[in-house]
């Protein structure tokens, strides 16, 4: 399929970030926008060197994620990439509350300018949706497509603006998407755990459609709580924890008796302490959870579970997830 590329430096001043538009020769006026959320390594060089550096890579490579390109060649959609700098201390491929609150405490030498670009990520990329839709003729509720990190941000994202949204495709979770409730068994969730807290509109929310899915091998845990660490690693080099003689994880608490956040650019501390008083430590048995939350609110999602680990899913995803995924959207 012969598939356009242009580079879209936006004249809106609510968009301060590129994108790239991904334009398939034969699509129409009924497709639907794919966002493809990508993630980027850390960096803590300036923000306009990094983004010029991601325009020069994605403008002169050929070639697209294969999902994406199944995605795009199956469903004849157009898509676009934007493209956010992920900075250390502020991480912006998974859209948690720091991000949202533009909370660049625990960043070093931004200037003014790097947090002017970087700042409002969610709503500048609801803009590029509008903006893209309007440019192709298409759909303004659009179909995001995220991994790992980025299927939070997809799901957070459809959270925070369910009127842009049709479709959230979102793998390696983790069962760790946030939730469309409030509470829990009368425990709060705040942002980004489920929806405490914020402005939800649940009305637009319940029209989006959710395909989730995880790898039967998937121990990728970024809401993993300190701990003394076994010396060991997991199939995907990160670390595990050491267990005592009863098998139990040797957690590290704090002087208020609380579990601190191994990964802090995930989750805050009570973040990290809600989550594991109401789902533990488990992807699988969180996951499930997910499903059947989403099974007793009525809400239109699949849960999938293929064979593999975090990595190999996303190295490996082939052509059946591919086909299970355009299935569910040609369905619908």
């Amino acid at each position: 399929m012969n598939i356009a590329k242009k580079l879209i430096r936006s004249e809106n001043p609510k968009i301060r970030l590129p994108y790239v538009l991904y334009i398939p020769q034969n699509y129409s006026s009924d497709s639907k926008l794919i966002v493809n959320l990508s993630t980027t390594g850390m960096s803590n060089d300036n923000v306009e060197n990094i983004i010029n550096s991601m325009v020069d890579k994605e403008m002169s490579s050929d070639g697209m994620d294969y999902m994406l390109h199944e995605l795009v060649e199956r469903l004849s959609y157009p898509a676009i990439l934007p493209l956010i700098p992920r900075i250390d201390g502020f991480y912006t491929t998974y859209l948690g509350s720091k991000i949202i609150d533009n909370d660049f405490s625990a960043t070093k030498n931004l200037s003014e300018n790097d947090k002017s670009i970087l700042s409002d990520i969610d709503r500048q990329l609801r803009e590029m949706i509008l903006e893209a839709s309007n440019i192709l003729g298409v759909d303004s509720r659009a179909i995001l497509k995220g991994y790992s990190a980025t299927a939070k941000f997809a799901t957070q994202f459809s959270i925070l603006h369910p009127d842009v949204v049709s479709y959230n495709i979102s793998g390696g979770t983790g069962g760790l998407s946030c939730l469309p409730i409030p509470e829990y068994q009368n425990i709060s969730l705040p942002y980004p755990i489920g929806t405490y807290g914020i402005d939800f509109d649940e009305k637009n929310f319940r029209k989006i459609k959710h395909f989730f899915y995880i790898g039967s091998e998937d121990v990728n845990n970024p809401a993993m709580p300190l701990a003394e660490l076994s010396g060991k690693t997991d199939i995907n080099g990160n670390p595990l924890p050491a267990k005592d003689e009863k098998g139990d994880i040797i957690f590290i608490y704090d002087s208020d008796g609380l579990l601190l956040p191994y990964y802090r650019d995930c989750y805050s501390k009570e973040e990290i302490n809600i989550i594991h008083n109401i789902y533990g430590d488990d992807n699988l048995t969180r996951f499930k959870i997910n499903a059947k939350i989403y099974d007793d609110l009525g809400i239109d999602s699949k849960h999938m579970i293929y064979p593999g680990d975090h990595v190999s899913l996303w190295k490996n995803c082939g052509s059946q997830i591919c086909s299970d995924i355009v299935a569910y959207i040609t369905d619908n």
